[in-house]
């Protein structure tokens, strides 16, 4: 068979871009720039130039591989379009101008994606290469110097007889069989798919019929869509997109502005928060290895001074203005992770005087590992004012304990609705001392509590859904969060329990929500998770667990003259209600900028940090020591309101951080 070579000119094809761009998984990569491909059965070499691309493919596949390629599109006329005020995606588009959207095999899209479900992409390559290597058909590639072998992609009549345990698919293992019967029976027929597209069927139409399949969701389909079907409207929202929308969008992207583009923005915006990520990790390992080589001495960072207090274990903060910051979202960045240089910042700040601390819903296991390098001294809240938490003496303050009754009540509900979930509780003996005596109890790194060693477990009867796997493995692995499992979340009724989370689809949950909503002792927080496939989230604790409540009880221990708020999400409001300043992110919500005294600048940027630094400018330099200690409050701080738009414009020239 004959082979042929053709050269390709075009500015906006980039091989490397488009590899990884997380449509394609499998692509392999021979050398820079020479990519070894096989689609649909055909095999062909890739080959980028610098004014373009090279194709060495058989000669009956020329006109496949151009239509793979989507050759045919002026991506440059697309670019074009993209609204210049909008500069993280005028920057995305630049950054990442040579992805183009592949025209791929439906079915192979079909399995790739149920595949790629919470899952990430050098694991989804590497499930798919062993898939193919063990399942599909041998297929030689031989022209001249270049002598490859590859696998084609099993079909549907192999995947719904063969054995896929090996390829440790998990829950994902039946949706792949059970979508294969589906195509053989006839109870899915892909060409019926492929042709209501082809004359004009709307994206939601196209949804809907892929939804039929098992193991695909809202985003799955619209994956599906963009890179099986071609159907360019199509913006599947990710972990990575969640997090640009929240950072840049407030939540949404203009989906509507660009109508038959949206797909080729996403992959945009993609690439470019999946680089500048992995940027961010290269030059952390990079500050790791300098750290781990400096003396002990230096790298603790500590002053005597800071020292001297933690051993005194003492907090006072009479007449000082006490600063608490969220941490997802506000003062971590899109990786949950500490900007590089903030650790440093925040230590030379309160080594000045600054009083700091966070308000968080994570628990005290993910926030000790986050928070490491960081020398804070004041009690935290965590779990959205479950908690209140000494860091400085490892300990427990204060404890929400949802009454018996009440988990007697939630226990009943949830196996009359056929739910399950995570229940968090700390053992008699520390709420004993943490919610009466007041004494305290020490807390370890792994979030081991009390005087009888038992840990602050959290509890589990069984790995119901696919968030919950995602959840589990995830913080026993890089948090090392202690898990007990039970047989039956009613064992453990007896036992101080302190919250429970539960995720599942929204018209599963909300009965159970509405039937807890009958007991007034309970605090609930019922959502829609953004990283999830139409998944919900029922979070309950006591009704007295909130940051609103966190507040008023840091306010009870440590006198502080005023409180400064700062938040990016709705669950922030009510930190920002019970304090007396309130700052939101630039990135915040826009419900919460609304509410907000101040706008700070992004939590990529560092806005919080910005903000404190310029504070402690301000006290340093711009009041008398001879003030008494409540004016070390600003002299134009007004009495503040939410929404107090006069407010912040008299001190947005001393407090707006951008």
């Amino acid at each position: 068979m004959d082979y042929i070579d053709i050269f390709i000119k075009n500015d906006y094809i980039d091989l490397k871009q488009i590899a990884e761009s997380g449509q394609c998984f499998r692509w392999k990569k021979i050398c820079p720039g020479r990519y070894f491909v096989i689609s649909d059965g055909r095999t062909a070499c890739f080959f980028q130039e610098k004014t373009g691309i090279r194709i060495l493919c058989h000669e009956k596949d020329e006109e496949y591989f151009r239509k793979y390629l989507d050759l045919d599109t002026d991506y440059e006329k697309i670019i074009e379009q993209i609204d210049p005020e909008d500069r993280f995606l005028s920057g995305a588009a630049k950054m990442g101008k040579g992805i183009r959207i592949l025209r791929q095999d439906l079915w192979e899209m079909i399995v790739s994606f149920i595949i790629s479900q919470r899952n990430n992409i050098p694991r989804i390559m590497k499930s798919i290469d062993a898939l193919c290597e063990k399942l599909g058909e041998k297929i030689v590639f031989n022209y001249e110097e270049e002598h490859l072998i590859g696998y084609s992609f099993p079909g549907p009549e192999v995947l719904a007889k063969a054995d896929l345990s090996e390829f440790k698919f998990g829950y994902r293992e039946k949706y792949i069989r059970q979508t294969a019967e589906d195509i053989l029976t006839g109870k899915f027929e892909l060409s019926v798919l492929q042709t209501a597209v082809a004359k004009g069927a709307s994206p939601e139409e196209g949804k809907e019929m892929l939804k039929k399949l098992h193991g695909v969701g809202e985003k799955v389909a619209s994956c599906i869509q963009l890179f099986g079907l071609h159907q360019l409207s199509l913006f599947p929202i990710d972990t990575w997109i969640a997090k640009v929308e929240k950072m840049y969008y407030n939540g949404h992207f203009p989906v509507e502005r660009y109508e038959g583009i949206a797909g080729v923005m996403q992959q945009y915006l993609f690439f470019r928060v999946r680089e500048e990520a992995e940027k961010r990790a290269c030059l952390e390992v990079k500050a790791d290895k300098m750290q781990k080589e400096k003396p002990e001495e230096i790298r603790k960072n500590v002053s005597k001074e800071v020292l001297r207090k933690q051993e005194k274990k003492e907090y006072n903060l009479s007449g000082k203005m006490l600063y608490v910051s969220d941490l997802d979202g506000t003062l971590l960045n899109s990786d949950a992770l500490l900007n590089e240089d903030v650790p440093k910042r925040l230590n030379a700040l309160i080594e000045q005087g600054l009083c700091f601390t966070v308000a968080t819903a994570r628990t005290y296991a993910t926030v000790n590992s986050i928070m490491k390098d960081v020398n804070l001294t004041c009690p935290m809240i965590l779990m959205n004012g479950v908690m209140i938490y000494d860091p400085v003496k490892k300990s427990c303050i204060h404890a929400e304990i949802i009454e018996r009754d009440s988990v007697e009540y939630i226990l009943k509900g949830r196996k009359k609705f056929g739910v399950t979930g995570f229940a968090y509780a700390l053992s008699p003996e520390i709420s004993e001392d943490c919610s009466k005596s007041g004494e305290t109890s020490v807390v370890d790194s792994a979030g081991r509590v009390g005087k009888s060693g038992r840990k602050m477990a959290t509890y589990y009867e069984k790995i119901a859904t696919q968030h919950m796997e995602k959840f589990y493995t995830e913080r026993r692995d890089l948090y090392h969060k202690p898990f007990s499992k039970v047989e039956r979340l009613e064992d453990i009724s007896g036992e101080d329990i302190i919250y429970f989370s539960i995720c599942y689809e929204e018209e599963v949950l909300r009965p159970f929500y509405e039937y807890l909503k009958k007991d007034e002792r309970l605090n609930l927080n019922f959502y829609k998770d953004v990283y999830g496939d139409g998944l919900w989230y029922l979070e309950i604790s006591h009704k007295n667990a909130s940051k609103y409540y966190g507040i008023q009880k840091l306010r009870k221990l440590l006198h502080p003259a005023a409180i400064t708020g700062m938040g990016d999400n709705l669950n922030d409001i009510p930190l920002f209600e019970a304090c007396d300043r309130s700052c939101a992110v630039g990135n915040a919500h826009k419900e919460v900028k609304e509410r907000a005294d101040y706008i700070l600048d992004t939590n990529l940027n560092a806005g919080v940090v910005k903000f404190l630094e310029k504070e402690m400018t301000f006290i340093r330099f711009s009041w008398p020591a001879s003030r008494s200690s409540t004016s070390l409050l600003p002299s134009a701080l007004p009495s503040l309101t939410n929404n107090n738009s006069q407010s912040q414009e008299r001190l947005s020239s001393t407090f707006f951080v951008s």
